[in-house]
């Protein structure tokens, strides 16, 4: 099924790259936490292709007009706040990528996870 059929078809909340930019950091942290806040559990999985391909060339599906690595890592120190219980980083495609800016970045986000994961237990 197409995702845009399955959106349109099924209660998912959805914040593009567009609306994001128009809203900002602090209201999508806001969004994200006021919708996933009833969970016991969250799971975050990160699409390396949500960041511009001036920052992440390296994936299958580049998405020209995507986040900057600064929103994208603003955004998980917010939602790191839920009860996030793992995390994953998909789509990093490094041959797709001679600058290797994408492993980067992979890297730069699964570091930055880790921490916040670790300092909200207050191990940092």
């Amino acid at each position: 099924m197409d995702e845009l059929e399955f959106m349109k078809n099924n209660k998912v909340n959805v914040i593009n790259a567009r609306r994001f930019s128009k809203i900002g950091v602090d209201k999508a942290v806001d969004e994200v936490v006021s919708h996933m806040k009833k969970f016991k559990y969250v799971y975050i999985s990160l699409d390396i292709d949500c960041l511009d391909p001036g920052f992440a060339g390296g994936t299958g599906t580049l998405q020209f007009g995507g986040l900057n690595p600064r929103e994208v890592l603003e955004f998980l120190r917010g939602i790191f706040e839920l009860p996030v219980i793992g995390f994953d980083v998909v789509e990093v495609a490094p041959s797709l990528d001679p600058s290797l800016a994408s492993s980067y970045a992979a890297r730069k986000i699964i570091l930055e996870s880790w921490g916040h994961h670790l300092r909200k237990q207050n191990r940092l």
